[in-house]
């Protein structure tokens, strides 16, 4: 055999065996948990309700600063904001209420699988968030009538290793934003938490008339996540 048609069979051969490595490598790629289907954790291809993830790396992104700003940037069902820091979400002709009373919706907000207690989007702010699960269809076997449109799961950060952050901004009519926050982890012990503050101040228009805002004047926000793991898989938060 000639040099020249040895090099073409090795050619050929890493040819063929390329697309088959990466069609196995493609199939043992995880795939994505959710828990709020069915209140456990399960793979999303195992799940038939439709659900939305919205991760970690895309809050990190988004330029948002609330869920209700994140469902509005995603397309994520109907959301209407009010004035006064006030955001309704609607799923599937249902809606939360529009006053923020989770008693009175029919779309529920959870706050790490619980009853956030409240059905506006605008208070909860997303620096100590780490995923938000988006359940489309009546989820009331699970979450009762509350949930008859579909079910917002906000799931906020654990504190699995140590980390410290500090952000701020201004902007236009004196707007200002700044954020503190951190996870630790200490013998068994793990905490994650955030602490965030905005404000903007009323604005004059071109002949000199000054308008308050009708968004907000200012916001703070607190969120703080603890827990104990006190044997494997078994953790109280």
């Amino acid at each position: 055999m000639t040099a020249r048609r040895l090099l073409l069979l090795i050619l050929l051969a890493l040819t063929v065996a390329a697309p088959l490595w990466a069609a196995e490598q493609q199939d043992t790629t995880m795939d994505d948990v959710v828990v709020t289907a069915s209140r456990s954790a399960e793979q999303r291809r195992c799940i038939s309700a439709n659900i939305t993830t919205i991760d970690s790396a895309e809050l990190r992104s988004s330029t948002s600063r609330s869920v209700g700003e994140v469902l509005a940037e995603k397309g994520l069902g109907h959301i209407h904001a009010y004035p006064g820091a006030l955001t309704s979400i609607g799923i599937r002709g249902f809606r939360t209420d529009s006053h923020g009373n989770d008693l009175l919706g029919h779309v529920l907000i959870l706050l790490d699988g619980r009853r956030a207690g409240s059905g506006n989007a605008a208070k909860f702010l997303t620096k100590n968030v780490e995923r938000i699960e988006i359940i489309r269809g009546p989820g009331a076997v699970q979450y009762g009538s509350s949930g008859m449109g579909g079910v917002v799961n906000i799931i906020t950060r654990k504190g699995d290793k140590n980390s410290l952050f500090v952000a701020g901004g201004v902007g236009s009519f004196n707007a200002s934003e700044g954020s503190i926050g951190g996870t630790a982890n200490l013998d068994g012990v793990d905490f994650a938490g955030a602490f965030t503050r905005r404000s903007r101040d009323a604005y004059n228009s071109g002949d000199d008339k000054r308008y308050n805002n009708t968004d907000l004047d200012e916001q703070t926000a607190v969120s703080a996540q603890l827990g104990y793991t006190f044997a494997t898989n078994q953790r109280v938060g």
